[in-house]
């Protein structure tokens, strides 16, 4: 809830929406009203591109060992 999302107009349809909060990145696919794909995962840190922090996806092989079944 406490995310930052932005919107872009995607490739093909609808919108691609971006969402970041402190350890979590995410985003989704819609169109018109429908979510078409969604996804998150925790991000690894913070590093910094000019002035401002920005958060990163945290690594393959990191994101498959924190899966619990």
């Amino acid at each position: 809830m406490a995310s930052e999302e932005q919107r872009f107009p995607s490739v093909g349809m609808g919108e691609d929406c971006r969402y970041t909060a402190h350890g979590l990145l995410g985003s989704a696919l819609q169109v018109d009203e429908w979510l078409v794909h969604l996804a998150f995962f925790r991000s690894a840190g913070q590093r910094y591109n000019g002035n401002s922090p920005e958060e990163h996806m945290a690594s393959l092989s990191r994101r498959r060992a924190s899966r619990t079944l």
